[in-house]
Formats: C-alpha cells, sequence, structure tokens
C-alpha cells in the first residue's frame, strides 16, 4: 500500500456494477491494513493496474506530497 505499507488484496464484487451501460463483474483492489481501495473496475487487470499506478509526487509509504 502506498500509504501505509500494507497488503494489497484484489476484491471481487458479486454484484457487479454498470460499465458503458451493460451490467458486469467488478473488481476492485484493497489495502488489508488500512483499506484504501481503487474505483471499481470491470476486468482484475483493469483494477490492478489502478492500484499500481502512483500519481507523481506522492510518497509511497506516506501518501502524501514530498
Amino acid at each position: 500500500c502506498p500509504f501505509c505499507g500494507g497488503k494489497a488484496r484484489m476484491q471481487f464484487d458479486y454484484e457487479g456494477a454498470i460499465f458503458n451501460g451493460k451490467w458486469d463483474f467488478a473488481y476492485y483492489a484493497h489495502c488489508t491494513k488500512c483499506r484504501a481501495m481503487t474505483s471499481v473496475r470491470n476486468r482484475s487487470e483493469a483494477a490492478s493496474e489502478l492500484w499500481n499506478a502512483r500519481a507523481e509526487g506522492v510518497s509511497q509509504t506516506l501518501g502524501r506530497k514530498e
């Protein structure tokens, strides 16, 4: 986790969500320690990429501008 250093986990939401006007499965990544999470995506790969993307200038361990 870029905020607390905890471990990330991929979560699958059985209820799904609407993507581009169609119902589809829903995935998101979240931290098992501080519960930070990504927004919902319709592919696990997309949620993983979102989790691994880092905002420029944000600390990898503290989640704040440096």
